[in-house]
């Protein structure tokens, strides 16, 4: 494996980056329907029709309601337990829908979820997290292609580091072509777009975590993937990613780095995948 990394100047604003994002995906998928057009009949890369709960025509969707993490919350604000741990009832509920529309050859997919968060007594812990999701699927012969995009609000905890629940939203766009050179080998490029924005006013332990976490990142790959048997794969691959911080340019950077993965169907006895890289 390799990994190099260096630090940038700052010196391209978000919206060149996204404006740079989007012409690149223009020109891929100006290529990728080229190929398109020339690949012939399709394959059926839609949902499982036995298991789609709603349809109207074209328009297929799945929605469920779940209720989890239901029960007494034994230290609400995660508090040393030598300050007393705050404790309180708590409960999710979760509506949440996959969208399906066939249009012609392709299939056009979108997905809706909120988490309702609610707390009985601590009124500042209840929260609505939502997102939301919409996606283009081109399967053919031999090329597929694909777009979506995401976007989520939340004040779940971004993680164990943060342990607050800070307002923030995270969008992503990602675009992938892959094309099939031989019976088992496929030559694949990914590209993808990420921002993630906290609330002005989000803090922890005294620092703005809108000053030093919104950044934005843009990464490339490309790669090459054989098809060892039905249920195996191995891929190799090599990726660009960009970082950027809105405002904390000092920490920009550029990465390379190349992987190797073996990944195992989940029909076979044995599942899962390894990664080298």
């Amino acid at each position: 494996s390799c990994h190099t990394a260096l630090r940038v100047p700052y010196n391209l604003t978000m919206h060149r980056q996204a404006s740079r994002a989007l012409s690149m995906a223009a020109r891929v998928t100006t290529v990728v329907l080229l190929l398109a057009a020339a690949a012939g009949a399709q394959t059926n890369d839609g949902p499982d029709s036995s298991k789609v709960k709603v349809r109207f025509g074209p328009f297929w969707m799945n929605p469920v309601i779940s209720v989890s993490n239901i029960g007494i919350d034994q230290n609400v604000f995660n508090e040393p337990s030598q300050q007393e741990p705050k404790k309180d009832f708590t409960a999710t509920v979760s509506p949440h829908t996959d969208i399906w529309v066939r249009a012609g050859r392709t299939w056009i997919t979108g997905l809706i979820n909120e988490d309702i968060v609610w707390y009985q007594k601590y009124s500042s812990e209840r929260s609505g997290n939502n997102s939301y999701g919409l996606g283009w699927k081109f399967p053919l012969n031999i090329v597929n292609f694909a777009l979506d995009g995401k976007w989520m609000s939340t004040r779940e905890r971004p993680g164990y580091e943060i342990d607050a629940r800070a307002q923030r939203s995270e969008t992503a766009y990602n675009g992938k072509a892959e094309l099939k050179v031989f019976s088992k080998t496929y030559l694949s490029a990914t590209g993808g777009y990420q921002k993630e924005k906290f609330d002005d006013k989000a803090t922890f332990l005294g620092t703005n975590l809108s000053q030093e976490l919104n950044h934005s990142s843009l990464g490339t790959n490309v790669g090459v993937r054989i098809q060892a048997t039905p249920l195996t794969s191995i891929s190799l691959m090599s990726n660009r990613t960009e970082d950027r911080f809105e405002l904390s340019p000092e920490r920009n950077s550029v990465s390379t780095g190349f992987s190797a993965n073996v990944a195992l169907d989940t029909a076979a006895l044995i599942k899962g995948s390894a990664s080298v890289g």
